[in-house]
């Protein structure tokens, strides 16, 4: 985020060095690719973790990155897709345009450069097993650590159930089988 600070970050992690990378404009992200390639050029690292897909923005700075760091592993983390996305068939014809050329790319990028793909469901590793076979992938499902949660007692209702549903309310989300699922 933009307002993302190192000290409220290393309460909750152990760092040894952070770096923030903040995407704002072409020149902003032209500058933060030429951080990160004298970045992985100074340093040796063992596993390069790429939460964001690794589409056209990216696609010259990813042979230098391999080339970089021959013996580093690229774990590429996919979490939606756009060609699935709801919001992607809301989009004008350029935009969407711009997103398949994207994902395009980026399905090339991952194909070549990296490891494994991690994803955090069944149907994001069916989704992605199409669009990149023969690449190994591994589901790590999103989680809660529910000790953060304070327990609050609810009124009691006889025929009360209980449900919660956190997350936007779109199609790819499921929440009309969830409703259905009440009775």
């Amino acid at each position: 985020p933009k307002n993302a600070k190192i000290s409220e970050i290393k309460k909750y992690y152990t760092l040894h060095n952070t770096f923030i990378f903040r995407e704002r404009n072409i020149f902003s992200i032209i500058t933060n690719q030429i951080r990160l390639a004298r970045l992985l050029g100074e340093n040796k690292y063992d596993i390069i973790h790429f939460e964001i897909l690794p589409g056209f923005r990216v696609s010259l700075l990813f042979p230098l990155i391999k080339r970089l760091t021959k013996h580093t592993a690229i774990v590429q983390k996919i979490h939606g897709v756009p060609l699935v996305e709801v919001q992607y068939k809301k989009y004008g014809l350029i935009k969407r345009a711009l997103y398949r050329l994207d994902w395009t790319v980026a399905k090339s990028n991952i194909r070549k450069y990296s490891s494994i793909i991690v994803v955090n469901s069944r149907y994001m590793e069916r989704e992605i097993k199409e669009s990149i076979p023969n690449k190994k992938i591994i589901i790590i499902p999103n989680g809660v650590d529910l000790k953060t949660w304070r327990k609050q007692e609810l009124p009691e209702k006889k025929s009360s159930k209980k449900i919660i549903f956190w997350g936007r309310l779109s199609e790819e989300k499921g929440v009309d089988f969830l409703v259905r699922a009440m009775p």
